[in-house]
């Protein structure tokens, strides 16, 4: 998958992330995003992009150097998200558990998808005509 149909491909992934989170947050009489929900959606979505485009760059450069740089992108995704996360609980008053559980589902959807698009770059194309 090319980037710029990753990035169209994202694009419209986030938003429908968005207008379902957006969604449940009006039909629900309490809320249920924390808050600066829409600023720490923003920072996952800009991570997700930037470790595909390293992923993607890993993947061009050839298979020894590929595994590595594929892997860093993923950790260094992992240890800001953490990072970004043990800062806000400490700094921002809030519901502690709601915002988890709001950093937690929207890591594991940015991560899926990107998960997806790294898999379809690495299969093999089909051979048969």
């Amino acid at each position: 998958m090319k980037p710029i149909r990753f990035v169209v491909s994202f694009a419209l992934y986030v938003f429908a992330v968005g207008m379902i989170a957006y969604a449940i947050d009006l039909n629900t009489a309490k809320s249920v995003l924390a808050p600066k929900f829409w600023f720490f959606f923003s920072f996952l979505a800009i991570l997700t992009l930037s470790a595909y485009l390293f992923s993607w760059i890993g993947i061009r450069r050839g298979a020894k150097e590929s595994v590595f740089i594929l892997l860093g992108s993923m950790i260094f995704k992992l240890l800001l998200s953490a990072s970004f996360a043990l800062f806000y609980i400490t700094k921002i008053q809030a519901d502690k558990v709601i915002f988890v559980l709001n950093f937690i589902i929207l890591y594991l959807l940015f991560s899926v998808f990107e998960m997806w698009a790294v898999l379809f770059n690495l299969r093999h194309p089909n051979k048969s005509k």
